[in-house]
Formats: structure tokens, sequence, C-alpha cells
């Protein structure tokens, strides 16, 4: 075993922290087993136990990314809880995990930003599965998860597990084929809300399967939002996701993006969008990709944003 903490400078405005923690070698011979089990936190580390505990099935490598809340006692807390977990202090009841991975941000970069990081993480995985970590898995289910993708892996873009029907982004696996077809996560969207309806909206122009599970609570317990209620009292970022006025829930890019809101235009059975409204491609640029954007700096200032990303523009393609 072998773990320590690496200063790595990878932007001029932010530092990340990352630590690699090889636990033991699996002796797997099957290939029911999660490749990347990627966890984004910002507050709640009991939450990131009880999910942890959950996994009952082989996951080859965790990646724990930590965005900064404005309040560095919650940071403080969370980056111990990592670290107890990394050297086992924690006890999970099981041994599943082979590998950890953390990565800490001083800066809070948003979801989109996160779900980035932890493909860049392990990018040539076989699919990708994101949880928050306010989920819970019920038993087996990983198992299903993990001998569903082993047999299908080539025909699913993305697989919504947990949350609303018609957008079960809290827990989800994503594919290479998804990231290929139509990229990564729009950064624009940011510290929240909507990326999902953008993504959606990528993957049904773009012909890219979906699965949206029916009955979420089949798969897990989740606890809504809770890292914004969370933090109300003593953070800006509750306050940042939920403020009003053009820039609501980023429905001012996402509206620009398409022409219409799209969150509006979601279903809960296939295709699970409306694509007949809005625009068929970004901005109507008819020489657009699905895949274009670039992170508008100027509109991330004005929502007091940081102002570095893990990727800033797709189209050079500078993640990290």
């Amino acid at each position: 075993m072998s773990h320590g903490l690496v200063r790595r400078d990878v932007m001029a405005n932010s530092t990340e922290y990352t630590e690699n923690q090889y636990i033991e070698k699996s002796g797997r011979e099957d290939q029911v087993f999660i490749p990347v089990l990627g966890v984004m936190v910002i507050n709640r580390e009991d939450l990131l136990v009880d999910m942890l505990r959950s996994i009952d099935v082989t996951v080859e490598n965790l990646v724990i990314f930590h965005n900064a809340d404005s309040d560095e006692l919650i940071n403080k807390k969370m980056r111990r809880t990592i670290e107890d977990i990394q050297i086992k202090r924690v006890d999970l009841g099981h041994s599943n995990i082979k590998s950890i991975t953390s990565l800490y941000r001083l800066n809070n970069l948003g979801f989109s930003a996160g779900v980035n990081r932890i493909v860049s993480s392990a990018p040539t995985a076989r699919f990708w599965l994101i949880v928050s970590n306010d989920v819970a898995f019920h038993p087996g289910i990983l198992h299903e998860v993990a001998q569903t993708m082993a047999a299908n892996d080539d025909d699913i873009c993305l697989w919504g597990l947990v949350g609303d029907p018609s957008s079960p982004y809290a827990s989800f696996v994503l594919t290479p084929r998804a990231v290929q077809t139509i990229g990564l996560f729009d950064e624009n969207f940011w510290p929240a809300y909507a990326e999902d309806c953008d993504y959606t909206a990528r993957l049904v122009r773009g012909d890219c399967p979906i699965r949206f599970e029916p009955n979420s609570d089949r798969i897990a317990s989740h606890i809504t939002s809770a890292s914004w209620k969370t933090t109300s009292s003593t953070s800006n970022l509750a306050s940042l996701v939920r403020q009003t006025g053009r820039g609501h829930n980023n429905f001012d890019y996402l509206i620009e993006k398409w022409g219409v809101n799209v969150c509006e235009l979601r279903t809960s059975t296939p295709p699970y969008m409306d694509s007949a409204k809005g625009f068929a491609k970004p901005f109507d640029d008819s020489r657009a990709e699905l895949s274009s954007w670039s992170v508008n700096m100027d509109r991330r200032r004005s929502r007091t944003g940081p102002q570095d990303c893990v990727v800033c523009n797709s189209s050079h393609e500078n993640h990290e």
C-alpha cells in the first residue's frame, strides 16, 4: 500500500491536490466490476461514508472529486474524512474498493467540471459511474449495473440511475461512446443546474442511446440537494445556485444555446426530450458540433464564479 499527497499546479489561478492510494490487486477473473466510480462532494462527509458503505461489488478505482465550499471549516472536515477513508481509519465494512484517487480544488468548479475531471482522471475506462454523495445504493444494484455494462457497454451512451424520472443525473453511467459522440459536460453551467438538460439535449440530437430508470427508488436512497441544503446558512454556494432573475438555474445560457428552455421539454419516457423544438445545433450555428462550447468568463465573473475550469474550450480539448 502506498499513499501520499501530491501538490500539482494545473492552472495559473488554481491548485489541485491529488492523492493516489493503491490498496490491493483485485485478482479479478470475471468482468462484473465497476472500472471507475466517481463521487463529487462538497460537504456532508457522513453521506459520503454511507454511500461508500453501500458498495457491494468490486470497484477498480474510486475517484473522489472534492469541490471546495466557501466555509473552510466544512472543507477541513471533508478533507479529514477523505484521508481517514484512504488510510482505512473509517471502516466501510468491505474491501471492494481497490484504489482511491482524491482530487481537491481550492475553488468550487461546479458539477460539470467534476464530471469532466473524473473522466479525465481515467480516460481509458470502459465506463464511469458518477455518483453524488447523497446517494446510497440498495443491495445488489451495483452488481446489476456492472453485469449490464459488461454485456452492453457499446449500446449505451448514458444510463440515468437516480434522480427525477426525466433527468436522473444524481447517479448515472457515462460511456466513452457518449464522450466521443457529443463531448464532455458544458462548464458554463456553474455551479449547478441545467447541465443535465443540456447533456440530454445533445444526446437526443446526436442519436446517442439513453436509458433512464423509471423508478430510482429501486436503485438507491437519495437525499435531494443535500449539499445546498446543508450549507444554506454558512456558505454562499446555496445562494449562488438559488439566485433569481435571468441567470436563475443557468436558464439564461441554456436558452441562448438552444433557443428554448430544453428543461421544459424533458419526458420520463424515450426519447426523453422533444427535440423538434429549439435549435438543432448549439447557438443555431449549422457549423457547430454538439460537443462545441467555450466557457464565457465574463458571464462566470458576473456570477462570482472561479476564472478557471477543467475544460475551458471543448474545441481545444484542453482538459487536464
